[in-house]
């Protein structure tokens, strides 16, 4: 299994409706994409504008070629910097052990 790790930081005067995007992007990977395993988004306990996303896929290519592919990540990926400060941190890992 491929799981993606990635972090970045919200412009404090635009979460509320960043936030409401990030929601109506997940409800469209839950319902179309049956290789994603696993998609959370998460806020720092004491910085709640960081943002911490797990996703897990069935494997790499299941990323690469169905996620990335979607109109609606690009869609997304078009708006991302207008939300954002600073870069996002996208880290690859794969699967080593599940209980």
């Amino acid at each position: 299994m491929f799981v993606l790790i990635v972090r970045m930081k919200a412009i404090r005067e635009k979460q509320e409706e960043f936030e409401k995007l990030l929601h109506d992007y997940a409800v469209k990977i839950r319902q179309n994409e049956p290789d994603n395993l696993v998609y959370n988004w998460h806020r720092k306990l004491d910085d709640p504008a960081q943002l911490f996303f797990y996703e897990m896929y069935r494997d790499r290519k299941a990323w690469t070629e169905k996620h990335m592919t979607k109109p609606y990540v690009k869609e997304i990926g078009d708006l991302l910097a207008s939300y954002i400060e600073g870069d996002v941190e996208m880290l690859e890992y794969e699967l080593a052990e599940s209980a």
